[in-house]
């Protein structure tokens, strides 16, 4: 199972957007599509079945990727 290895955290207006998509242009760096997709805020994460539902959000990364949300 694969889980993200860093995490962007901002405000907003706060230039995460740009973060991200300067970030998403790195080949070693995989950042899903979906740049906010709430799972951390949500007590299912916590699950076995929630984990499993926030790891497919980074299926696509390789495994030389860094995985990033």
């Amino acid at each position: 199972m694969t889980l993200r290895d860093l995490l962007i955290i901002g405000a907003q207006m706060a230039g995460t957007t740009t973060l991200y998509r300067d970030l998403v242009e790195n080949p070693a760096i995989f950042l899903p599509i979906d740049k906010e997709p709430g799972y951390l805020s949500e007590d299912s994460v916590l699950t076995d079945s929630g984990r499993s539902a926030y790891a497919r959000h980074f299926a696509g990364a390789g495994s030389h990727q860094i995985c990033g949300e």
